[in-house]
């Protein structure tokens, strides 16, 4: 059995759709965890999109919840540094006092 889906621009007979095509990328060098994050990003983009193209109005919640958007994202990628690791000293066994 062979499932269809739709052809066109935006996928199918086509290929993936343009948002799927920096994926393999991300996920190779990310990780996949940290990679499906980009899918966070998709409302703050139609957002933008309704915004220019279809006018809607933009007030202070949507500027404020893209924010939180990519705020959170940001906080996911961004990962800590490690801490260095001290060497015991004449062969001590580490956490001995």
């Amino acid at each position: 059995m062979t499932v269809r889906g739709p052809t066109g621009p935006t996928g199918g007979a086509a290929g993936p759709p343009p948002c799927a095509w920096p994926w393999p990328r991300a996920s190779s060098g990310w990780g996949p965890t940290r990679a499906s994050l980009v899918t966070y990003v998709f409302p703050v983009i139609g957002l933008i999109l309704g915004i220019i193209f279809l006018h809607e109005p933009a007030d202070w919640r949507l500027l404020i919840g893209t924010l939180l958007i990519v705020g959170g994202i940001g906080v996911v990628i961004v990962r800590p540094k490690p801490k260095p690791q001290i060497a015991p000293r004449d062969g001590a066994a580490v956490g001995a006092d």
